[in-house]
């Protein structure tokens, strides 16, 4: 009769999955100790970090009152006075409308076939409102092409066209512009 292994082993299971268990559990510890020891750290550097920071707001503090108290009223009212004529300068500025990058925009941009009427610009809105005359129908549409070509317009209406007794071809145009080309 052949040799069966019997069903029930004879050696134990429990010397090799003891060994194997305690190896990974013990794993598992260690790195989660490490990761709490980690997390101690960075809190405890935090709590000293922001302490640390007080101190020197309060420092600071400290070295304003005294700085403070060593000016007289007259200095800091004339250093207030100043700075809000700085401010309103500053803002006048920043708002003045100058046509005259508007002109020497239109004196590199119009065509000789063209010429402008009249003009007005608009500095809230940014527009600029020209009444064009020009040789014919060809010239007013290339001066209409060179205009919308240009990365400092960004909208060109053209009003009603109609033919002047010389064939001369008027029309209105305004033109939306970039705001920097009015400031």
């Amino acid at each position: 009769m052949p040799h069966v292994p019997p069903f029930i082993t004879r050696r134990s299971f429990e010397g090799e999955s003891s060994s194997k268990k305690a190896s990974t559990v013990g794993l598992f510890h260690v790195a989660g100790g490490l990761i709490i020891i980690i997390g101690l750290a960075f809190s405890a550097g935090a709590f000293f970090l922001r302490a640390f920071q007080e101190r020197q707001i309060e420092a600071l503090r400290d070295r304003l009152a005294v700085l403070i108290d060593e000016l007289d009223p007259v200095t800091v009212h004339a250093m207030d006075v100043f700075d809000k004529k700085l401010a309103l300068a500053s803002n006048l500025l920043d708002e003045h409308a100058s046509p005259s990058k508007i002109f020497a925009f239109l004196a590199q941009t119009t065509l000789k076939d063209a010429r402008f009427n009249s003009f007005a610009f608009s500095a809230k809105e940014y527009t600029v409102a020209l009444t064009t005359e020009a040789k014919g129908y060809s010239a007013l549409i290339n001066q209409l092409n060179l205009f919308r070509a240009q990365p400092s317009v960004e909208t060109m209406e053209v009003g009603s066209i109609s033919l002047g007794p010389g064939g001369e071809v008027r029309t209105s145009i305004t033109l939306k512009v970039v705001p920097t080309l009015l400031r």
